[in-house]
């Protein structure tokens, strides 16, 4: 069991990324921050995972470091880009990206074969078997064939899942399309030795270039100059098919090819060729490819395939008028949120922590106020504490003033952080995230040695807790929790107000703590402290044990301190040498404060 937010913001730190959770279907970057869709919770399915690795690779290793943003949106505005270009410059775009990811991190290589893995039999992506498709889905065709062929040639990994799906593409292609497939494709995988989102977009506007040449019946031969080659550097790519570096082979005919490490067919030239080739047998010829590109096409030469001139010209018409057309999906993220939204997925939602289903909150009893004044006397050490580090920072915020004389009779005695300097005072640095258990049997007394109630108990700390933090400016927040979680005051939300109409919840329903902690750890995952606390207290087993193991792990990946209070003298196998336990009020308090103590004065 994991909860995919917590695993995507675990991800994004280890890349400095910042994760934003948004009323969105799919997941997305914009070089600062990867937008994640909020109704992503907790997965059984191994797939989900998988998903999300590859997905925040692709987008935080790959678009978030490589994309160049600006030339990705001002395309549209500088160039006439249809909705055919923009789905090629976007799989261009992923080779350049991917390879840069792979490069920069090793392990990015398998989670994004992995992810293909898992989205090859999707119907949203990689397109419907060729077999499916007519002469007349022109666009279809050659969008899904250069994903496909694409990932499969150029990306280390893929080929095993994509392999023999490209080869039927690719045939398919050389049949509608015949020389003008292999000029797209060769200008394509040149994408793999791109270095930036400029680099793409050229790509694309030639390979746009060509389709309009082709469609007026001027397709350039390699001899006039278009890039015909194996997938090198930008400026002289080449197919396999095109040459490989160097090959030997020998093509009918006697005429010598002019193009650029290319022989051009028997069909149209004759001769033997000296061109790089190592395609068909038929048109193998010899010569010098030069680049450094990635498995490239198994297509013919240039004058292969079964395409005519006339059936050439028609099929480059037939692209540009269906080039606004609705394009497939050609986003691997894109295609991969499709798939974490299928219904068929094991995945409940995490809590939204402003929803839910929560009895009525109540009016605190006056026990619970009595014990929440109760809180600063039993506080000396931490109130010291804060005290000592609030001034401090205010002191150093007024730079070139004295400190006021007000402030000094609430300085421990022969505490100099007061007087250090502004390169050394730092202020309280520190969040904390309470979650109290609020299940039907915290309606029973704390133990034997305290008659008080547990609910009443854990309402007293939750207030009376809430009342020195946010006099301090500690930020906080608060959840109750049965079944599962609510929000009882947000760290955004103001204490004071709360405070003036204070509501505290009444205990009912069974214990989900797995869930809870998991609420609780996305929560203190937002915060910008550089310590944050989750405070975690409840009086039994869970129901969801297995939850609470991974929501423990996640807390500690993310580098989020868990202080688990057991409340009362229940029998709890599960929490033995995990929790402290509280069999008074006292000792609840007093473990509360000195955790909140150590957090912020480490």
């Amino acid at each position: 069991m994991r909860n995919l937010k917590i695993l995507a913001k675990i991800l994004a730190n280890s890349v400095h990324m910042d994760v934003a959770f948004e009323a969105v279907s799919t997941a997305s970057c914009d070089g600062k921050c990867i937008r994640i869709p909020q109704h992503w919770g907790l997965s059984n399915d191994p797939k989900d995972e998988i998903i999300v690795r590859g997905m925040m690779d692709h987008e935080a290793l790959g678009h978030g470091r490589f994309t160049d943003f600006k030339v990705w949106v001002q395309k549209f505005a500088d160039h006439k880009i249809t909705n055919l270009d923009a789905a090629i410059h976007n799989i261009l775009e992923d080779i350049f990206i991917e390879t840069m990811a792979m490069a920069s991190k090793p392990g990015t290589k398998n989670n994004l074969s992995e992810l293909v893995r898992v989205l090859v039999d999707t119907e949203d992506f990689f397109g419907p078997e060729p077999q499916h498709l007519q002469p007349e889905d022109g666009a279809t065709m050659l969008v899904n064939a250069l994903l496909i062929v694409c990932r499969s040639n150029l990306l280390p990994g893929q080929a095993q899942y994509l392999g023999s799906r490209a080869a039927a593409y690719e045939k398919l292609c050389q049949q509608a399309f015949g020389p003008l497939w292999t000029q797209i494709y060769a200008i394509a995988a040149k994408s793999a030795s791109a270095q930036s989102t400029q680099d793409t977009l050229e790509l694309t506007l030639q390979i746009k270039r060509l389709v309009e040449a082709a469609a007026v019946g001027k397709l350039p031969q390699p001899s006039d100059g278009e890039p015909n080659g194996e997938a090198g550097e930008p400026d002289s790519a080449q197919s396999e098919s095109q040459g490989t570096g160097k090959g030997k082979g020998k093509a009918k005919g006697k005429a010598k090819a002019k193009g650029k490490g290319e022989a051009e067919s028997a069909e149209e030239q004759g001769g033997d060729g000296d061109g790089a080739g190592d395609g068909q047998p038929e048109d193998q010829g010899k010569g010098k490819g030069k680049g450094k590109g990635s498995k490239p096409s198994k297509g013919r030469g240039a004058g292969a395939g079964c395409a005519d001139g006339e059936q050439i010209q028609s099929a480059a018409r037939k692209l540009l008028e269906q080039s606004n057309d609705e394009m497939p999906v050609v986003e691997i993220t894109e295609a991969a949120s499709q798939e974490m939204n299928d219904s068929k997925h094991t995945r409940k939602a995490v809590s939204d922590p402003t929803c839910g289903e929560w009895p009525t909150l109540l009016p605190p009893q006056p026990a619970t106020l009595a014990l929440a004044n109760r809180i600063a006397s039993r506080s000396e050490d931490i109130i010291d504490v804060l005290k000592t580090m609030t001034h401090a920072g205010r002191h150093v915020g007024l730079v070139g003033k004295r400190l006021s004389s007000r402030h000094l009779n609430r300085v421990p005695t022969c505490d100099l952080r007061v007087f250090t300097n502004k390169s050394h005072a730092r202020g309280i640095d520190t969040g904390v995230v309470l979650m109290c258990d609020f299940s039907t049997s915290m309606n029973d007394p704390i133990s034997r040695q305290d008659p008080t109630s547990r609910a009443t108990a854990a309402n007293g700390l939750y207030v009376g807790l809430a009342d020195l933090l946010d006099e301090y400016g500690v930020p906080f927040s608060a959840f109750a929790f049965n079944n599962s979680p609510k929000s009882i005051k947000l760290t955004d939300e103001d204490w004071s107000t709360n405070r003036r109409k204070l509501l505290v919840p009444y205990p009912c329903g069974g214990t989900s703590a797995g869930a809870a902690l998991y609420q609780a750890v996305a929560e203190a995952s937002q915060l910008t402290q550089q310590r944050r606390l989750v405070v975690l207290i409840t009086d039994g087993d869970t129901n969801d044990t297995g939850v609470l193991d991974a929501a423990y792990q996640d807390a500690a990946e993310l580098g989020i301190d868990v202080v688990t209070l057991l409340l009362g003298d229940a029998h709890s196998l599960y929490y033995e040498g995990k929790a402290e336990r509280c069999l008074t009020t006292s000792s609840l308090v007093d473990y509360t404060v000195k955790a909140v103590e150590a957090a912020i004065s480490d």
